[in-house]
C-alpha cells in the first residue's frame, strides 16, 4: 500500500458502490476504507497518520513478532503515537487485520501472456501466492471465509480467472479452484517452512519439497 490515503472515487469498486460513502452503500468499514469510500469527517485539522500508515506499521509488527503481538497499543507504539488516534481511521483490530491481509498480498501477478496455457498461468500464480505466503507466514492464521471483497484480493481473484478464462469450466467451478488454492497453498507453505523443513526434515529431503522453479507446460 502506497502512503498516502485512498482518494474516494473507488477505481475498481463495483460501480453500484463506486464514489459512495462506506455507510451509505452499507459497506463494512475495511471494506469501505480499502477502497478509499469510507466517510470522513470535514471538520478538525488533517489528521497526522494515515490508514496506509497504520497498516504498514501493523504488518511490520505482525513480521517481526507474530500476529499474536498486534493489538492498536502495539501499532501505536510502533508509529510513535497515542492508540486512541488509531480509531479515527479503523475502528478495531478485526479490521485492522482485514486490511493486513489485503496488503501482505500486495498486487497479483501479471496477466497471462499470449500462448501461455492454463496450467502454466496457474502455476505461475500459484507459485507468486506461495512467495507471499513466505513474506509473511502470519496470514495462513486468518482464514479465508468468502470469495474476495478487498482490492488486493479482488485482484488476484481476477488474475487466476484470467489464466481459466480458455477452458471448459463454469464460473462456479472456476471459483471453486481458485478458492482451493488460495486456502491450501499458503497454508501448505507453512507447513512446509516451520514444521518439516526446520524441524524434521533433513536439508536433502528439505531441497526436494522446494524446486528451484515452477513447472512449465
Amino acid at each position: 500500500m502506497a502512503d498516502s490515503e485512498p482518494q474516494p472515487g473507488g477505481a475498481g469498486l463495483p460501480g453500484s458502490v463506486a464514489g459512495l460513502p462506506g455507510r451509505v452503500a452499507g459497506l463494512p468499514g475495511s471494506v469501505a476504507a480499502a477502497w478509499g469510500v469510507r466517510e470522513r469527517p470535514h471538520k478538525g485539522p488533517k489528521p497526522a497518520l494515515s490508514l496506509s500508515r497504520i497498516v504498514a506499521a501493523a504488518v511490520r509488527v505482525a513480521d517481526t513478532e507474530g500476529l499474536d503481538a498486534v493489538s492498536m497499543g502495539r501499532v501505536a507504539a510502533e508509529l510513535g503515537t497515542a492508540p486512541m488516534s488509531l480509531y479515527r481511521h479503523v475502528s478495531s483490530k478485526e479490521e485492522l487485520l482485514t486490511l493486513m491481509v489485503d496488503a501482505a498480498w500486495d498486487e497479483a501477478p501479471g496477466t497471462p501472456v499470449a500462448g501461455e496455457g492454463w496450467r502454466a498461468g496457474l502455476s505461475r500464480w500459484a507459485w507468486a501466492l506461495r512467495a507471499g505466503a513466505r513474506r509473511h507466514p502470519w496470514v495462513v492464521r486468518i482464514p479465508i471465509n468468502s470469495l474476495p471483497i478487498m482490492p488486493n484480493e479482488v485482484a488476484w481473484f481476477e488474475n487466476a480467472l484470467a489464466c481459466l478464462a480458455d477452458t471448459e469450466l463454469t464460473e462456479a467451478r472456476k471459483a471453486s479452484v481458485i478458492m482451493l488454492l488460495a486456502g491450501t497453498i499458503p497454508i501448505m507453505t507453512f507447513i512446509v517452512e516451520r514444521w518439516v523443513t526446520r524441524r524434521f526434515i533433513n536439508p536433502a529431503l528439505a531441497a526436494q519439497l522446494q524446486p528451484a522453479q515452477p513447472v512449465r507446460r
